[in-house]
């Protein structure tokens, strides 16, 4: 009886499934994703080298989807980190794995050479292998051309890889072999969106003159980014063979790729840069977006680069300057007529004035001597620039004035959302400047080295419109007064305050510890984002827990400087205890160096595991730097 139920419910079953069967038929299956889809997937993938590696052996569609993904930025993609060693006999040779891992992709590149472009090397005296073809022609997919990187690599191929000494003489006196590879993988590329000098050496520059390349025009007609950083290795009698081949560049640049929009310069003053050539290609440019730059230029010269860039005043939104001997009138004003800054960043300052003066607006005073502003004159409105005062860059100055008094002009108002400053080394000279910050327009401000005057200029000018705060302050000030005034500028009711960073270095003072509690306890509650770097202010877990229980804000974000203190269990009590009472904590980071990363992973397993609830628990290595999320901001 109980068989024939089982039969008979099988039997109900198998008709039940085909009559469903029956009726959904009509229904078809989701179609695949369409070549389209997945090339748009892929393209938010390009920097996952080993995801897109994995793709590679999905089928053939993918493989014909990834491949040009993957050599259209080579060099960026290959490792770094590491070190390859090479045994060759009874000795041991340890190669940096950038150079070798390029070296490959060189190696790559040859074998798509055609045997019409063998046979020239081969006349020439050097012996090329030949390779076996492979299925895609690499060099086409090339839009990142690394200047330095190339020469270096192919050098290496040349020499190691093919174990081929670089001969003296060719057949043809002029035939330099590197200079040949470099055009013909130039040429191969479609269209390049990137050109990156990054540190280039006088040889490269010599053996890969792009401006004497063929079909120049038509390969760099799509250029977006332009990086070129120069620091001279060699005595200044060779550098006047290479100024020539600088300005050449710069000459085809301005000619062939005006539509590039992301520019970094770094160059030495005293190597005599193309000024003219540099202002040229600025003012060339259709859209310029992002500036990065050091100080390359004389005092002399600094009218015509910043009136080159004042084309660009209403599409600009991030600009860098590193190492600047002073805040000139003609920066200033620059700074005063740009629209659309989004990130105005200072990446430290030349130390020449520091043993001569004592005075805190020196970066204010060290102008021409000469009052370049006066009624009727200016930038654009000269009269020795007569021919350049027609553009638009107007002056913003009525009425003349000393340059003394120049951080207390009204003339200049800055507007900028974020404004970053490093290596403030003489902690108050940056007052002055922000002084003539827009406080409408900041909102997020990040100063190393602050100082309590700095705070105070923070608390009475910015705060109400102020979102972000990341503050480190200078190790020569009393911590006592410095935490007085943070106090007065946190417990400000108008206060505005999100994300909130702070890094204190260890110092002798015994009060440090009891100073930061009292800092941690008056954040608002408003405040969701926290970044805590306190190093060894806190060298046991004990005091760590004093820290931590005096933040009294409705944190979603934490972010914590991890040091090795070698009791990892009780820092993994110390971190569970302290998110059971901050429930509303969406994700914990811990920022570490190097050295203490697997630790760390240990202590994120423990955290993970005995945490129960929805939480992001994630290790960022970093240098010894005042942080915040500038990541997210920038």
């Amino acid at each position: 009886m109980h068989r024939r139920n089982i039969i008979s419910n099988k039997r109900f079953f198998s008709s039940s499934d085909k009559k469903n069967s029956l009726q959904h038929s009509h229904i078809k299956l989701s179609p695949s994703l369409t070549p389209d889809c997945f090339a748009e997937i892929l393209v938010h993938l390009q920097d996952d080298k080993s995801t897109l590696y994995n793709c590679l052996l999905l089928n053939r569609l993918c493989c014909r989807l990834v491949i040009p993904l993957l050599w259209k930025r080579p060099f960026d993609l290959i490792q770094q980190s590491s070190s390859f060693v090479e045994q060759g006999g009874n000795t041991t040779s340890t190669f940096n794995t950038l150079e070798r891992n390029a070296a490959l992709i060189i190696k790559t590149y040859v074998s798509c050479l055609p045997p019409s472009e063998l046979r020239i090397y081969s006349e020439e005296g050097m012996n090329i292998p030949r390779m076996i073809r492979p299925l895609f022609d690499y060099p086409t997919y090339l839009k990142s051309f690394d200047t330095s990187l190339i020469y270096s690599s192919i050098e290496y191929f040349f020499k190691n890889l093919l174990r081929n000494i670089k001969l003296m003489h060719y057949k043809s006196p002029s035939f330099n072999p590197t200079t040949y590879l470099a055009q013909w993988i130039f040429n191969k590329s479609n269209a390049l969106h990137s050109l990156n000098y990054h540190y280039v050496t006088e040889d490269a520059l010599k053996s890969i003159d792009l401006s004497s390349f063929k079909n120049t025009e038509l390969k760099l007609q799509r250029l977006k980014k332009f990086n070129f950083i120069y620091i001279p290795q060699r005595t200044f009698t060779f550098i006047n063979d290479i100024n020539p081949i600088i300005s050449d560049l710069f000459r085809t640049l301005s000619i062939t790729s005006i539509n590039i929009n992301q520019v970094e310069l770094v160059l030495h003053k005293n190597s005599n840069p193309p000024i003219h050539q540099i202002c040229k290609f600025l003012s060339s440019l259709r859209y310029l977006t992002t500036f990065k730059s050091n100080e390359f230029w004389l005092n002399n010269n600094s009218f015509d680069i910043f009136f080159s860039l004042s084309k660009h005043r209403d599409t600009l939104e991030y600009l860098e300057f590193s190492d600047l001997s002073h805040f000139s009138s003609h920066l200033l004003e620059f700074l005063s007529n740009c629209e659309n800054l989004k990130v105005l960043e200072f990446k430290g300052f030349e130390q020449r004035h520091q043993s001569i003066s004592n005075n805190d607006d020196y970066l204010f005073n060290d102008d021409c001597s000469n009052n370049c502003y006066s009624t009727g004159s200016g930038i654009g409105n000269s009269s020795s620039n007569s021919s350049r005062g027609n553009s638009s860059y107007r002056s913003i100055f009525n009425t003349s004035y000393n340059n003394s008094n120049l951080s207390h002009s009204p003339s200049y108002d800055i507007s900028v959302e974020n404004l970053i400053i490093h290596r403030n080394h003489h902690a108050n000279s940056i007052i002055p400047l922000l002084k003539i910050i827009s406080p409408i327009s900041l909102k997020k401000l990040y100063i190393e080295k602050t100082t309590p005057e700095i705070i105070n200029i923070i608390s009475s000018q910015f705060i109400s419109n102020l979102t972000h705060l990341s503050i480190r302050p200078s190790n020569n000030v009393s911590f006592s007064t410095f935490a007085s005034c943070l106090k007065k500028l946190l417990k400000n009711k108008n206060c505005n305050l999100q994300c909130f960073s702070l890094k204190v270095a260890r110092h002798h003072d015994v009060n440090i510890p009891n100073d930061l509690r009292s800092i941690l306890s008056v954040l608002q509650k408003r405040i969701t984002h926290l970044t805590l770097d306190i190093g060894g202010l806190c060298d046991d877990n004990n005091s760590l827990k004093k820290v931590l229980k005096s933040i009294g804000c409705n944190l979603e974000y934490f972010d914590l400087i991890y040091e090795d203190v070698g009791m990892d269990n009780e820092y993994v009590d110390l971190v569970n205890n302290f998110l059971k009472n901050n429930k509303n904590i969406k994700r914990i980071r811990l920022i570490i160096h190097e050295v203490i990363a697997a630790n760390v992973k240990n202590i994120i397993k423990n955290v993970k595991t005995k945490t129960k609830r929805n939480l992001e628990v994630t290790v960022v290595k970093t240098s010894n730097q005042l942080l915040s999320d500038w990541s997210e901001l920038l």
